[in-house]
């Protein structure tokens, strides 16, 4: 079976993270289900958050869905915060106002910034990145882009 469009589009946004990575920065990968041990970082993963799905039409027969993705990349590091800084300048330069996949996105936004860490025996610090990825669907088949 066909992969959705969204996660051609999660693909194509790990790919173009991982493409040209500069010196320093990790390659991304798709969020996991165990947490990083101290020794695996820094680390960048990649993940969709949400999806907001609203109904469009284009002619008199032709029906679309418009979908919104929220997509996260979480930076994490280990002791000083700013370290995660040229991390989340690179996932900026390569998905913010980017069309990575023109038949797939239309749009791609920087959309929100949050900053955590960990317990003081444990430096462990993360920097979460939203990005709102535009992209349309054909009604009833999220395999087929619009």
């Amino acid at each position: 079976m066909t992969s959705s469009v969204r996660e051609q589009i999660i693909d194509a946004v790990l790919t173009a993270l991982n493409t040209g990575t500069p010196v320093g920065v990790p390659q991304a990968e798709r969020r996991r289900g165990q947490p990083y041990q101290a020794t695996e970082l820094p680390a960048i993963s990649v993940k969709p958050v949400r999806e907001e799905v609203e109904y469009e039409q284009s002619g008199k027969r032709t029906y679309f869905r418009k979908r919104v993705l929220t997509l996260r990349i979480s930076v994490w590091t280990i002791g000083d915060d700013s370290v995660a800084d040229p991390m989340t300048t690179w996932a900026t330069q390569v998905l913010d106002g980017q069309i990575i996949v023109p038949s797939l996105i239309e749009d791609a936004i920087e959309a929100l910034y949050e900053w955590d860490s960990s317990n003081e025996d444990q430096p462990y610090n993360v920097v979460h990145q939203d990005f709102r990825i535009h992209y349309h669907t054909v009604v009833g088949d999220q395999t087929r882009a619009q």
